[in-house]
């Protein structure tokens, strides 16, 4: 629990946002830049003290260095550029979340095969997800509010899967050693 206790923060933070955006959607995209960029400071800076504090050496280590100090990076372009960036944030955006919402059902049917109860909560949110994700897609180029509002609401929806995840997967490590 202590290890995943920073993606908790991080996934929880990110939920926030989602809810604000939602609420905000008449927001500019700048803004949202804004906020996206200082999220994927914390969220690396999150990772990185996860995986000191997890005192792991693994082969991947320094590529996960790599790749925080890329999403720090990354997330202050964001911040300092928005307004170059919110024309293909949109488009980011989105495809993250269909990549991870398709990850998540990969999880779910681990839950699933595990006979995890309440596996079908992730699934169905998974889905949920990447018909969003999908919609968010064609509506990419219009900084409309509905568009806004779908980005927002698949910002929430993938927050939930990751906390439900890191749940499940704990269970599931669980059952993998007994």
């Amino acid at each position: 629990m202590k290890k995943r206790l920073p993606y908790y923060i991080a996934y929880i933070l990110t939920l926030c946002l989602g809810v604000f955006l939602f609420a905000n959607a008449e927001q500019s995209l700048e803004i949202l830049s804004k906020i996206i960029g200082v999220v994927c400071i914390i969220y690396a800076i999150a990772r990185t003290i996860s995986m000191f504090v997890a005192k792991k050496r693994e082969a991947l280590f320094t590529l996960g260095i790599i790749i925080n100090i890329a999403i720090v990076v990354l997330g202050v372009l964001i911040m300092t550029n928005s307004f170059g960036l919110s024309a293909i944030l949109g488009l980011i955006i989105a495809i993250y979340i269909l990549l991870d919402a398709l990850w998540k059902l990969r999880i779910a049917f681990a839950a699933k095969k595990f006979s995890l109860p309440h596996w079908y909560i992730l699934l169905l949110i998974s889905a949920v997800n990447i018909i969003i994700a999908i919609v968010a897609l064609t509506n990419v180029s219009s900084v409309a509010k509905v568009s806004i509002q779908l980005i927002a609401l698949g910002i929430v929806c993938d927050s939930v899967l990751n906390l439900l995840s890191l749940a499940f997967q704990s269970k599931i490590d669980k059952s993998k050693d007994n």
